[in-house]
């Protein structure tokens, strides 16, 4: 099998010339391109196969995962039969022990379930009470606001236009010593 050609062979090969030969710099245009490409097709040769190893692996891996829950799938079904077996054995007492902790379980899993539940219902008033106390807050600094803003129109008619009007409230800020309403 004969040695494979690098981009760096490509780039360094120097053609003989002949009488009627190629135009030299076509020639090595050409050859630029085709270790460029040849580079670039190197290149993701090696990243395609690094990505084979990678997915080879990983099948691997869910191969002894496959085979490990085959095997535990076939334990779980001998165990099965094996506690069916047994089961049918035990005395009546240890079965209704069994059957009153399981009841004992699910009532306080059912008292937590509902404690839950009732905490989410909590939060959620909270929440709507807070959404409406915020409401109002805002609502009472914008009406005070819009009071503030009115009363500063009043006080200076003759300001005109979005400028005046700038200039009339800058000058009113600095002498107001009003602030807006306290929060409840």
């Amino acid at each position: 099998m004969s040695q494979r050609l690098t981009p760096v062979d490509i780039l360094n090969l120097r053609f003989r010339r002949g009488v009627r030969g190629y135009a030299i710099a076509e020639v090595d245009d050409f050859v630029r391109r085709v270790a460029a490409d040849l580079e670039a097709a190197l290149a993701e040769n090696a990243a395609l196969r690094e990505r084979i190893g990678a997915l080879e692996r990983e099948i691997s891996g869910f191969r002894s995962l496959e085979t490990t829950m085959r095997d535990a799938l076939v334990l779980a079904q001998k165990a099965a039969d094996e506690m069916r077996a047994a089961a049918h054995a035990q005395a009546e007492a240890q079965v209704q022990e069994a059957q009153a902790r399981v009841r004992d379980i699910e009532a306080r899993l059912q008292a937590r379930v509902s404690e839950t539940a009732a905490q989410l219902e909590t939060l959620r008033r909270e929440r709507r009470r807070l959404a409406r106390d915020m409401r109002a807050q805002l609502a009472a600094h914008l009406d005070w606001l819009t009071a503030e803003l009115a009363g500063e129109d009043l006080e200076d008619p003759a300001a005109e236009g979005p400028l005046c009007r700038e200039t009339a409230i800058s000058r009113t800020a600095g002498a107001d010593s009003s602030a807006p309403p306290e929060e409840p």
